[in-house]
């Protein structure tokens, strides 16, 4: 996989001086919203977050979802499935609430989960920084070395150069509109 990066370079042609991006790791985890009892994770979910865990050693795991945080509660102290149990007594791991949009700017109907997901994942790293990470992406070793390069942004690059919002790395209060693509502007 290559890496996109983006750094806004100042009037007279010099880069200027950024931030490592944070060392914190978020996952988006959206459910139907009629059926909150599909919160429960499933293996690859389990590896996904338990590789973040282990190579990168983040300060602090946010899974963002759309169950209110007294739901999500309810169903973590209950639940019966492994994963789930095991995701929770991660020690960084906390869950945090929020509201996935049902259209954007335009006004557009945003029917699949999915695509919710991808306004989350953009709208989370802009505000306080970090990487985000799909919950298929699997950390093989430490990216920490990104993130000390001094670009704003690292978005990966699938096949034929179209990119892969399956890896967002980000610094935090990045409001250029350029730098990471804005899925509130797209039409579906």
């Amino acid at each position: 996989m290559q890496y996109y990066t983006f750094s806004r370079l100042a009037l007279d042609d010099t880069v200027k001086e950024i931030a490592a991006i944070p060392n914190t790791v978020y996952f988006v985890h959206l459910v139907d919203s009629d059926h909150a009892s599909a919160f429960d994770f499933s293996f690859h979910q389990f590896i996904a977050i338990y590789s973040a865990h282990f190579r990168l050693q983040p300060e602090t795991i946010y899974i963002h979802t759309n169950v209110e945080d007294h739901v999500a509660k309810e169903i973590l102290e209950n639940t019966t499935n492994p994963y789930t149990l095991a995701i929770n007594k991660l020690p960084k791991v906390k869950f945090n609430y929020h509201a996935a949009p049902n259209k954007n700017l335009s006004g557009i109907d945003i029917a699949l989960l999915p695509h919710r997901s991808d306004f989350v994942r953009t709208a989370v790293p802009e505000k306080v920084g970090g990487t985000y990470l799909d919950d298929d992406v699997y950390v093989l070793r430490d990216l920490r070395a990104l993130s000390r390069l001094g670009f704003e942004n690292i978005i990966g690059e699938q096949k034929y150069g179209k990119i892969c919002n399956a890896v967002i790395m980000a610094t935090p209060q990045n409001n250029d509109d350029a730098s990471i693509p804005d899925p509130a502007r797209c039409r579906f």
